[in-house]
């Protein structure tokens, strides 16, 4: 499974022993556009050795300024990354020890072209991403996303997060459970996997004797070496569910036999931004179907142009295990053997609900999906007041109004099962079956519910008296006194009358 962070506490904070060491170099500094001179907020400002090798980093602030520690005396050079606009990189700047240096960065203005990238054009097969100019312009401006929304850590925003656990049916992936729960985060990804050099090591699914844990990439491995060493990469075509994009698809090298995740990098073709990473799983030591596992992580830029994780959700299957009994092998497996079957897919995912400055000030409200409809009476087309609509297995839920209306808010992406409760259905042989929709961010789905008209009474007939001809056997058993009584005579109902609903015999 993905570890969800349950510390959201900031941790990438140094704490140093006084105020600064004597011997610490340090570079600091303004970024701003080319033309004009104006600040640039949120650009990664990226601390390179005489190697190439990043040594540090920090996103520009409101005003365009930056500053941090170089780890030790030598050259380095200053690179200014942004999405979507081609990178600055600084002349080399030789630091002795104690040196604070100031340095302005002039940051281009050029535009990343990715209109131009097509299938046709690009290598068919899985290649390393520098392969083509296509590939690497991909991977460069995702790359810069990924590392964006790693150093975005140290941001001062404080973050509305809500988790969800659910248990999901597989084919349909309709919800069957959920549980959620709402927290407080102070770092903006707020989900955690397994290092580079573990996942490297290990793959992404770890047998356990109790069962298996899945994991999947965060944005520290999906920027690390060590997943472009281990996968090729290819552009692929988007389509109808990823309008305007253009995806980067990847998968593991052919040598690599340890469990491992294939996907592909979805990015605006006018902007360049990153929209969201897509991922199944491959080489996975099961037999079960695999095709619904896996995970989405969408991803978001800032007013302040840092970068977060904005939605995340990982899917792992749930196993069931049943011994063949034995002379019913199949499959070439022995009589005896154990039996593996999906009884189930568990979704663990959430978003940001909120963001708010170090002041407490609300910054943006994420797009969210909602669910909403009228019940109305089957029989006579009336609107139905009063009666609870749920969302199946969650706690989402709304009272219909005198128009019958209803409206859920704030739903999680997912497929749905709409019931609805009812003193009416008391009363029914059987209960409507539930409408099934999905949604998405952004979506409101509406729905038409119809309450069944009552039950009919069976008819009636005379009971047996006063020389009626007699109820066959076997005949409804139902009857009304007979002859009527007589209004304003106060007789007894038909109902409470000696024999009422006995058939006679």
């Amino acid at each position: 499974m993905l570890r969800i962070r349950t510390d959201f506490a900031a941790c990438a904070a140094l704490l140093l022993s006084g105020a600064a060491r004597l011997d610490a170099q340090s570079v600091h500094g303004q970024v701003v556009e080319a033309q004009g001179g104006r600040p640039v907020a949120g650009a990664l400002v990226v601390l390179l050795d005489d190697g190439g090798h990043q040594r540090g980093g920090v996103l520009s602030d409101a005003a365009g300024r930056f500053a941090m520690d170089a780890p030790a005396a030598g050259r380095y050079r200053l690179r200014a990354e942004r999405v979507g606009r081609a990178s600055t990189v600084s002349e080399p700047l030789d630091l002795r020890a104690g040196d604070a240096r100031e340095v302005r960065l002039a940051a281009g203005g050029a535009l990343v072209e990715l209109q131009g990238i097509t299938v046709e054009g690009a290598v068919k097969k899985c290649a390393r991403p520098g392969a083509t100019v296509q590939t690497a312009t991909l991977w460069e401006e995702a790359r810069k996303a990924f590392a964006a929304a790693d150093w975005a850590e140290n941001t001062a925003f404080r973050f509305q997060v809500a988790q969800y656990a659910r248990s999901l049916e597989p084919g349909s992936l309709r919800v069957r459970s959920e549980e959620r729960k709402a927290r407080s985060a102070t770092a903006p990804s707020p989900f955690a996997s397994l290092s580079p050099d573990s996942l490297s090591r290990l793959g992404y699914v770890v047998r356990q004797p109790d069962g298996a844990l899945y994991y999947g990439p965060d944005v520290r491995v999906l920027a690390s070496p060590q997943f472009v060493e281990e996968h090729c990469f290819r552009v692929t075509a988007a389509g109808p569910e990823q309008p305007g994009m253009v995806g980067l698809a990847f998968e593991p090298v052919r040598d690599r036999r340890l469990p491992d995740i294939r996907g592909t990098i979805w990015m605006d073709r006018a902007s360049a931004e990153l929209r969201y990473v897509e991922y199944g799983y491959a080489n996975l030591p099961t037999r079960v179907p695999v095709g619904d596992l896996g995970g989405r992580v969408e991803f978001e830029r800032l007013p302040d142009g840092a970068w977060i994780v904005r939605r995340w959700r990982i899917r792992t299957p749930e196993i069931a295990v049943a011994r063949r009994a034995a002379g019913m092998s199949t499959g070439g497996a022995s009589g005896g053997a154990q039996v593996e079957s999906l009884a189930g897919i568990h979704e663990n995912g959430g978003e940001v609900t909120g963001i708010l400055t170090g002041d407490g000030r609300p910054l943006d409200a994420p797009a969210r999906a909602a669910i909403a409809g009228t019940l109305t009476d089957a029989a006579t087309g009336a609107p139905v007041a009063g009666a609870r609509v749920y969302l199946s297995g969650t706690q989402y839920a709304a009272v219909t109004d005198g128009a019958g209306g209803f409206r859920i808010d704030a739903v999680a992406e997912g497929s749905y099962a709409v019931g609805y409760v009812h003193p009416r259905l008391d009363s029914l042989p059987a209960q409507p079956r539930p409408q099934v929709v999905a949604v998405k961010p952004g979506d409101e789905a509406r729905v038409a519910l119809e309450l069944p008209p009552p039950p009919r009474a069976p008819p009636t007939r005379p009971c047996a008296s006063r020389g009626t001809p007699r109820a066959r056997p076997g005949a409804p058993s139902r009857c009304s006194a007979w002859p009527p009584p007589r209004r304003g005579r106060g007789a007894a109902s038909s109902t409470s009358a000696p024999g009422a609903g006995r058939a006679s015999t």
